[in-house]
């Protein structure tokens, strides 16, 4: 003869509604303290983006790599630091950029800080300083003279 037995069924006990609502909280506090530091590290990157891909960020940049004092003092390659303070007000085809940036070298690093101008869409070089470790500055773009 044949049995036909009915499966049995593993019964789990059914979790208590606490452990549940610990999950959901933990969740939110997670929530609650990564949603702000990811804002603010967007908001930074879009900052420090719109900076470094500015014009005067890159002829400052330049500047700096091609002028012979400041090659024989960090040696080469130059390259830019990440941390960049200033700003860049554009209004129509007129404004102005203040930026300063860490720069380095094999030999050490330094400090640009470059002022430029923008009149008619383009933009002018009024100043560009480098600054090294030891305070000595390095005129590399000299404002123009009237």
């Amino acid at each position: 003869m044949v049995s036909f037995e009915e499966p049995h069924e593993s019964v789990r006990p059914a979790k208590p509604l606490w452990s549940r609502w610990w999950f959901l909280l933990g969740l939110a506090g997670l929530f609650v303290c990564v949603c702000p530091g990811g804002c603010i590290a967007g908001i930074l990157g879009i900052v420090f983006g719109a900076l470094k891909s500015s014009q005067p960020y890159a002829v400052a940049l330049q500047q700096a790599q091609a002028n012979p004092q400041v090659i024989q003092r960090l040696g080469q390659p130059i390259v830019n630091g990440w941390w960049v303070t200033g700003n860049i007000s554009v209004r129509n085809s007129e404004g102005n950029a203040d930026i300063t940036y860490p720069i380095s070298g094999p030999n050490g690093t330094a400090t640009i800080h470059t002022q430029a101008a923008r009149f008619g869409g383009q933009w002018q070089t009024t100043r560009t300083v480098v600054t090294f470790q030891d305070g000595t500055d390095v005129e590399v773009a000299q404002p123009p003279i009237p």
